[in-house]
C-alpha cells in the first residue's frame, strides 16, 4: 500500500456529506426545469414524472422513442452548459 502526501481540499463537499444531497438537488434543478418546461416525458394527474432523481442517479421516462431522444438531447445540452458528464 502506498500513500500520497497530505493535501487540503478547498472546494466541494465530502462524498456522502450532509450538504452533498442538497447541493446536488440545487444543481440538477436546472435540468429538471428544462425537461419539465419542454412538455415531454410522463405525467400523471398533471404531476410531472418524466425525470426521477435519487442520490446521484437520474431516470428519464417518456411515452415514445422520439420523446426520449428529445429528453436525452436536453440532458446533453445541460451537460455542455454545466460541464457535466453522464455515465450510461
Amino acid at each position: 500500500m502506498a500513500l500520497s502526501s497530505p493535501f487540503s481540499v478547498r472546494a466541494g463537499v465530502r462524498q456522502g456529506g450532509i450538504l452533498s444531497r442538497v447541493l446536488f438537488a440545487v444543481y440538477v434543478d436546472v435540468l429538471v426545469h428544462r425537461l419539465k418546461s419542454a412538455n415531454i416525458g410522463c405525467k400523471m394527474f398533471d404531476i410531472y414524472y418524466g425525470c426521477l432523481l435519487y442520490a446521484d442517479g437520474i431516470v428519464l421516462l417518456a411515452h415514445t422513442l422520439k420523446s426520449m431522444q428529445q429528453m436525452l438531447n436536453i440532458c446533453t445540452e445541460f451537460g455542455v452548459d454545466y460541464d457535466v458528464k453522464f455515465n450510461q
